[in-house]
């Protein structure tokens, strides 16, 4: 009967255990995705360079072009 009680009590505490676990998982996620938020005047002009690009008023380059680049660089 003892033996009982104590594997109900420890497997209570595992279960209470694995919900900090998960509740702590989930509110890191939440903090770490706040990185990614970025503002409405950096949207804008995101926007505006995506038109460019759009419309042919910005420079493109092929992959080559860009590993060339960068290795120029270096």
């Amino acid at each position: 009967m003892k033996y009982t009680l104590t594997i109900n009590n420890l497997n209570t505490q595992v279960e209470e255990l694995l919900k900090l676990i998960r509740n702590n998982e989930e509110m890191q996620l939440e903090e770490d995705l706040s990185i990614y938020e970025i503002s409405d005047s950096y949207k804008t002009a995101l926007d505006l360079r995506f038109e460019k690009h759009l419309k042919g008023e910005s420079k493109n380059y092929s992959w080559q072009e860009v590993k060339e680049r960068a290795r120029a660089i270096k």
